[in-house]
């Protein structure tokens, strides 16, 4: 059984081809695939943590995997472990953008099957609200608040990994 998740494209700070060059070797053995340098970063609707008992490691466990499904396309959403439970980064074989004729501002959906997702307890969400609600599209336009609450976020557990203080 799958679950959609939906969320918006967002342009990001041009990051990603480096990060994706550097693990792309092991996600081909791991996987089987060679996607292409870069991501597309969505801002989720709502906070969702995933299951990192299902995820794919790589980057010296820096990146933790997920397979999915994006209008047909077998995708890979990406996440590190400070990343907050709103944003994602999803890889292809296939350059996004373009394939699918896609800006700033669109919506998307993906699947994921449900032994991917992971729950988020009250406290968890309630924490997430007072960091980012109102500010979800911060953590890609404004570079000091997400710095600010990069680590306070983990530690409170609104990010996904988990990291109580």
């Amino acid at each position: 059984m799958s679950k959609t998740i939906c969320g918006s494209v967002c342009s990001g700070r041009g990051r990603a081809k480096s990060h994706v060059a550097r693990f792309e070797s092991g996600l081909s053995e791991i996987a089987g695939v060679k996607v292409v340098h870069g991501s597309l970063n969505l801002v989720l609707d709502r906070p969702i943590r995933l299951n990192e008992e299902t995820a794919i490691f790589v980057d010296n466990r820096k990146k933790m995997l997920w397979p999915g499904v994006m209008e047909g396309l077998p995708i890979y959403v990406c996440r590190w472990a400070n990343a907050p439970l709103h944003i994602m980064e999803v890889l292809s074989e296939k350059h996004l953008r373009s394939t699918l004729h896609l800006k700033d501002g669109d919506n998307v959906a993906i699947e994921l099957h449900d032994c991917h997702l992971d729950s988020t307890n009250i406290i968890e969400r309630v924490t997430w609200i007072l960091i980012w609600a109102g500010r979800r599209q911060w953590h890609y336009s404004n570079d000091a608040y997400a710095a600010l609450v990069r680590n306070l976020s983990r530690r409170l557990g609104c990010a996904q990994k988990r990291g109580w203080l």
